[in-house]
């Protein structure tokens, strides 16, 4: 797409071909993602990648934990290559371990620390109504899979019926897609 100056704070519209995930998408999936995490006294950070895995926006929370924002990358990295949610490819590797080692290697060009590993459960693909993955999310550590928070009423962790968990619920509020844990 050809570079064009925007009018009154307008994206171009992207052309039928050019259905790439855009930072605008990416920072409204980001903004929804740390509203709820506030909301349910959760802190951490959120990246999203495109398809290709390579990072198109991603926020660290103030006081999260120094690793979140690499774990939350490498998660989102696997959600969009895979192009599935992460908790199939943890138990495809749990299944498999010497088959990690090939991975290791992806994962290290991700930059995270030494040791980090795989980063697991949470990473959920970016989908068009076609069903075509355009990317990855996922947050990193401090947004916790758990389904109680002191503070937080239990209800604020429903998804319809089901009795959620914090990550999976921030993940699936934030893409708009209907509430499917990772965490068991």
């Amino acid at each position: 797409m050809a570079i064009t100056e925007l009018a009154h704070g307008l994206e171009p519209a992207a052309d039928a071909a050019d259905d790439a995930l855009t930072l605008a998408e990416a920072r409204r999936y980001i903004d929804r993602a740390l509203a709820k995490a506030k909301e349910l006294r959760q802190c951490g950070s959120f990246a999203v990648v495109d398809a290709a895995g390579n990072v198109v926006s991603i926020s660290k929370m103030d006081g999260a934990p120094a690793a979140s924002a690499g774990v939350a990358r490498a998660k989102a990295f696997v959600a969009a290559v895979m192009q599935q949610r992460t908790l199939q490819f943890t138990e495809r590797m749990n299944h498999a371990p010497e088959r990690f080692s090939a991975y290791r290697d992806v994962f290290a060009g991700l930059g995270l620390p030494g040791g980090v590993g795989f980063p697991g459960a949470g990473g959920v693909p970016v989908m068009r109504e076609d069903e075509r993955c355009v990317g990855g999310m996922a947050s990193g550590p401090g947004i916790a899979p758990v389904k109680q928070v002191q503070g937080v009423h239990p209800k604020r962790l429903e998804a319809g019926r089901t009795q959620g968990n914090a990550e999976d619920v921030t993940i699936c509020f934030a893409l708009g897609v209907p509430y499917r844990t990772q965490h068991g």
